[in-house]
């Protein structure tokens, strides 16, 4: 009784009592915890965690010591009060779910991962399985009484952006991925994911991450029916429209990589489909836009393809120049690419095509004396007068060289 009373009388005199949700940061709690160890011998972790549990709410306290765990002075200490914290509530008996509500995490929604007693709560369902193998239940099971899976799968993949919880997002992932692999097609998932309802926002959604990870999940453990996220992706939305999605996706930060993987399993398909560089641009219906072909975002797509078609074929090599001219003819191209130059966006692509153009009508032997011809240019007002002009500048400037 003297102990429990020289205790409890030092907390206080110490003005422990008052010092709020600020006590790990009073120097005076480590001289009471010094004052303990010395006065009980045996279990000094007991009467000072029993003494802080008289204080404060245990949703309070655990935030507090979680919070303490990452302070170097007090860090070793926090993490003693926490371990023997776990150990008090499992001599008790407490479920992983009644340490939810006793955190009063069944309180949080969505905002789940966003309350500093998540660690907390992690790490007793962690204590818990390893001392109760019998009576094992996974954080997943835990979480997915309480929420929608895809609200679930969304949360964890937000999780994973935070240093604080990526860990317990990282796991928790994993175990979605094997809960679900049982059963659910890739397609199924995508559904109760409801990407089907994100259109062409795919890669905006949280959820993608997960599905794309799903995928690659579900194709190791099922080779026969294993098909490309691509392929998967195709029959949703179509080669045109999936090539549009992607090379949007490839200049968002958050996107790019999936992007990037797509692209080249995308120009990897038409490889192997021997698909050439014309293939590929009638199939994007880049053929069909005349003055807006260089501003579109599947020319980027196109591109891409080019770049890889030309390395697998160095006797066949593409170019835009090559594409523009045997699809819009001569004139056609001249014509795109002089208004290409007109916007900033394309400027400097329309410019070292027209550069590309104008050597390759030099080459051929035409002067300035004969452009109007080619370009049937009649009067001075025909809009294609300012490729001339153009023209003629640049061949009088390559004539200097001779």
């Amino acid at each position: 009784m003297f102990n429990r009373v020289s205790i409890d009388d030092i907390f206080t005199r110490l003005s422990l009592n008052t010092a709020g949700n600020k006590i790990f940061e009073d120097p005076n709690l480590m001289t009471w915890a010094v004052f303990v160890t010395k006065v009980e011998k045996k279990n000094p972790e007991d009467i000072i965690l029993a003494k802080l549990n008289s204080q404060y709410a245990p949703e309070s306290l655990a935030s507090m010591i979680e919070a303490a765990k990452k302070v170097s002075s007090t860090e070793r200490f926090a993490s003693v009060l926490q371990a023997q914290q776990r150990q008090v509530w499992f001599s008790t008996g407490e479920s992983g779910d009644d340490i939810f509500k006793l955190l009063k995490l069944d309180e949080t929604g969505t905002k789940f991962f966003e309350s500093p007693q998540v660690t907390t709560w992690a790490s007793y369902v962690d204590e818990f399985n390893k001392n109760a193998p019998n009576k094992k239940v996974s954080m997943l099971t835990l979480l997915a009484r309480r929420y929608e899976e895809e609200d679930l799968v969304k949360m964890i993949e937000a999780a994973k952006k935070v240093p604080s919880t990526e860990d317990i997002a990282v796991k928790l992932q994993a175990e979605l991925k094997a809960s679900v692999g049982g059963g659910k097609s890739p397609e199924n998932f995508f559904k109760m994911l409801k990407l089907d309802d994100t259109g062409e926002e795919l890669f905006k959604s949280p959820a993608f991450p997960t599905w794309v990870s799903y995928v690659d999940h579900f194709n190791r453990k099922n080779s026969g029916e294993a098909s490309s996220i691509f392929a998967r992706l195709t029959k949703i939305y179509g080669e045109v429209k999936l090539a549009e999605m992607i090379e949007t996706a490839i200049k968002t930060s958050t996107a790019e990589t999936i992007a990037k993987r797509l692209q080249e399993q995308q120009n990897l398909r038409w490889l192997s489909k021997q698909k050439s560089p014309d293939d590929v641009f009638k199939l994007l219906k880049l053929d069909k836009l005349n003055s807006a072909v260089l501003s579109d975002v599947k020319l980027s797509a196109w591109l891409s393809y080019v770049k890889d078609f030309n390395l697998a074929n160095p006797r066949k090599e593409e170019s835009l120049l090559k594409t523009l001219t045997h699809q819009y003819k001569e004139v056609g191209a001249a014509k795109i690419i002089q208004q290409g130059k007109e916007l900033s966006e394309t400027k400097k692509l329309a410019e070292d095509l027209q550069v590309a153009q104008f050597t390759r009508w030099f080459r051929k032997g035409v002067s300035d004396d004969n452009i109007h011809k080619l370009l049937n240019v009649k009067t001075l007002d025909d809009p294609n007068m300012a490729i001339v002009d153009e023209y003629i500048k640049f061949y009088t400037e390559m004539m200097k060289t001779f």
